[in-house]
């Protein structure tokens, strides 16, 4: 069925608090169906009522997520979107995490989400429809000093669904990366409990989580949780102003101004790199002579 037909069938992570908990809301009251996962389905609030729960852990091994999926297309029969927006952050700088909370980071952000959409890749290309969406961040544009766990797993993953765009594409199933700027949900509360105060004593120039936050209000760089959330149900679903966008070839989706001042900054940064290096950037390629070498090896002369 095309995106923009309702009911759609949404599988959505992370369904139980944050923005998984208002795009779930927002689907039912759109009048889309809503399969609800999260660790203790005891969390899920009554305001999802009408959606199906089930249990999701994505520290689980990778057969236990998959039957996850199989029972969750069984519900309705299908998915027409799969939201991956669980996900935890890691504060703290690399010298201060440990190798068990780095790991746990990365099964969480990245080998988990993968697991589910591997797990359900094969109904997406027999329906030959739907969308596969990552909840990422403008973390995986940029990496700051104390949040480089959170931002390279955000990378990862965002690498992972762009190859998987280009393999999904002539199937008719859209890949979409959302990148929201600063939003206050309880993210941040999570984070803060495993936050390590060593950090702010061996490495005092690097702020912590509290001073993210007065530089977010004070710069006024806050995004609202459900106009962020109005946002993505129109891009993901083709509707709205934001849908427009997909018929443009948009597959990312970059939120809040604060977002938007990261992607500048960082082309500028990128352009700034291939324009200083470029002497020698070009100086190791081979030259004419040794390509047609190797052509003539490969019998390509």
């Amino acid at each position: 069925m095309s995106l923009s037909e309702s009911p759609r069938v949404w599988l959505i992570t992370g369904s139980n608090s944050g923005l998984g908990l208002t795009l779930a809301e927002s689907a039912l009251a759109h009048g889309d169906k809503v399969i609800a996962t999260a660790r203790d389905l005891k969390k899920i609030p009554e305001s999802l009522a009408a959606a199906k729960p089930i249990r999701l852990d994505l520290d689980a091994s990778d057969e236990e997520i998959a039957k996850v999926a199989q029972e969750a297309l069984k519900i309705y029969g299908r998915i027409d979107i799969l939201v991956n927006n669980a996900g935890t952050g890691l504060p703290g700088t690399v010298e201060h995490m440990t190798d068990a909370q780095l790991k746990q980071t990365y099964q969480t952000n990245v080998f988990g989400p993968l697991s589910l959409t591997r797990a359900l890749i094969p109904s997406f290309r027999a329906q030959k429809s739907g969308a596969i969406v990552s909840i990422s961040s403008q973390g995986a544009i940029t990496s700051w000093p104390g949040f480089s766990a959170y931002c390279s797993s955000k990378v990862a993953l965002d690498y992972f669904m762009e190859g998987l765009g280009h393999e999904m594409s002539p199937f008719g199933v859209s890949v979409l990366i959302i990148q929201p700027g600063f939003i206050i949900t309880d993210w941040w509360a999570k984070a803060a409990a495993v936050q390590n105060s060593a950090v702010s004593e061996v490495y005092p120039h690097i702020g912590g989580l509290e001073s993210t936050m007065e530089w977010a209000v004070g710069t006024g760089c806050v995004s609202d949780a459900r106009k962020t959330i109005e946002r993505i149900y129109e891009f993901v679903t083709e509707t709205g102003e934001a849908g427009k966008l997909r018929a443009e070839g948009a597959s990312k989706l970059p939120l809040g101004n604060d977002c938007s001042g990261i992607y500048k900054n960082r082309i500028e940064q990128m352009q700034k790199t291939v324009d200083v290096c470029a002497p020698i950037t070009g100086s190791v390629n081979l030259t004419d002579e040794q390509l047609a070498e190797v052509r003539k090896s490969r019998g390509a002369a």
